[in-house]
Parts: structure tokens; sequence; C-alpha cells
């Protein structure tokens, strides 16, 4: 009599994985949601961080018009000028976003169909969130764009020079921008596999972003000592630390932009984002793999 034993390989966890990847891209290109958040955050770009701006240097006599503010709006600044609207316009849409990649299949009822698929529960959510960064490097190069866009037509309205930064300077700016989205969707990633629900991780994150970081963090923080130290580890400070150092890296001035901040050293903000979007995605294999799926 002969038997046959099944081996399993690290082949096996692989092939999952990869069917996880190929699966959440084709979810992602088939449900709206993400197209309509990436509209959204283009739109904010196009109007808040360039249309409005350039109405008020149009329109205000120029000893009257915010200093760095014309210079922001050039094509010189593209790139590193967009990277400051991420922290406070893109948080509340990243959170969301990364909150639809783990909590919109328990709306549905499907998770436990897509799960039977699965024999490692950690393949499945790596691969929704190796497309999660993805669609953040995606946002990025968009983000870049749309600013280069902008500008040049900002800058042949006002009958400024156009002038371009050099290609190191993208892919700095590209590789920041990445970073700051991936620790923001991740984020509400971890929201969504928490409360299992889209809208409640939505909620959660941009009451935990603006109520608590930016208002009551932010309030306090000139007054006690102790919120100043809470106030360097936090999401969107850090995120605007970033934006700050590299502006200012490429001699831009977003002093009086909306977020813009010098808490910590754009090296440290770097670090911090990473340890959110590790300590985030670790928490929401932790989550994923105990709890009951129905």
């Amino acid at each position: 009599m002969t038997t046959h034993a099944t081996i399993r390989t690290s082949a096996h966890a692989s092939d999952g994985l990869g069917r996880a990847v190929s699966g959440a891209f084709s979810l992602m290109a088939w449900r709206p949601g993400y197209k309509v958040a990436t509209v959204v955050w283009s739109l904010q770009i196009l109007i808040f961080a360039y249309a409005i701006n350039y109405a008020v240097v149009a329109t205000l006599p120029t000893e009257q018009i915010p200093p760095g503010l014309l210079a922001s709006l050039l094509p010189e600044a593209t790139g590193s000028y967009v990277l400051a609207s991420i922290p406070v316009y893109g948080a509340p849409v990243f959170i969301v976003v990364g909150a639809m990649m783990t909590a919109s299949e328990y709306r549905w009822g499907v998770l436990q169909t897509l799960l039977a698929r699965f024999s490692n529960r950690t393949s499945f959510l790596l691969g929704r969130w190796i497309v999660l960064v993805s669609l953040a490097a995606i946002i990025a190069v968009l983000s870049i764009v749309l600013s280069v866009v902008a500008s040049v037509v900002v800058a042949l309205m006002l009958g400024e020079p156009v002038a371009f930064p050099s290609f190191a300077e993208y892919i700095v700016e590209f590789l920041a921008g990445t970073l700051m989205v991936v620790a923001l969707a991740t984020f509400g990633f971890f929201l969504g596999v928490l409360t299992r629900n889209v809208m409640v991780a939505a909620a959660i994150g941009i009451a935990w972003t603006i109520g608590v970081e930016t208002l009551l963090v932010g309030s306090l923080a000139g007054i006690l000592s102790f919120f100043e130290a809470l106030r360097s580890g936090l999401l969107t400070i850090n995120a605007g630390s970033l934006s700050t150092a590299i502006a200012e890296s490429t001699g831009l001035d977003v002093s009086s932009t909306f977020g813009a901040t010098t808490a910590v050293s754009g090296g440290v903000a770097a670090g911090v984002l990473g340890v959110w979007t590790i300590v985030t995605l670790i928490g929401s294999i932790v989550l994923f793999r105990r709890r009951d799926v129905s």
C-alpha cells in the first residue's frame, strides 16, 4: 500500500500573497470608492493649493501678499509645495482609503468566502497592504503631475518665468509623499480591521487627526510640556514637519501654509512616520489573525 504525503512549502505562502495582491488590485479597479477618493484629493490640490491662492495673489496688492505665497505657486516649487497639503487636506481622504481596503468586505459579508481561498490570513492582509502602498505611490506621482500642470498655468497667467526643480528633487518629493500617504492610509487600514466598518473607521480617524492631534494636543502643547513632547510623536504633526523640511531644503517658505510645522526635523519625522506604519500594520495583522471574521 502506497501513501502520499503532502508537504507544505514556502511556495504556498508566496502563491497566497500573489493571489491576494492580484485580487486586491482587481477589487480596487472595480470599486468606485478608490476613484472617488483620488478625484477628491486631486480637486483639493487644484482648488485649495492653487486656485484659491492664485486668486489671493492676483487680487491683493503686492505688499499685502503673504510672504512666499507667490513663489509657492510657481513651477520651481512643484512637488515640495503640494506635500504641505497632505497632513491637513489629505489625511481624511487617505484614512478612508485605508479603511476601505480592510473593512469593505465586512459590510457585504463576503470576507469568509474570500478567506476560504487562503490558508494564511497574514498573506491575505499583506496582499491588501501591498496594493495600498502601490496606490500611495500612484497618488504621489499624480500629485506632482497636477502640481506641475497647475503651477505652469498660474505662471503663464501671472506672467512669471517657467522654471522647474531638478529631477533629484522630484524623486525626494515622491518618496516623501508616498511615505506620508502610506502612514496615513495604514492608520486607516488598522482602523478598518478594528471597527469592521468603513464609516466608523473614517469617523474615528478624522476625529483623531483633527480633534485630538490638531486641536486638543496642538492647543495644549504651548502650555504643558507633556503635550509638547506628545505632539512630536503624532501622525499629522510629523507629516507636516516632513513636508516643511523638504520645502525649506529647496528654499521654499511654507510657514504661512496651513498644516506646515517645524515641530521635529525632517529625518525624525520620516522615522516616526515609518514607526506609525509598522506598528499599525502589525496591529492590523495581529487583530485580523485572532478575531472571528463573521
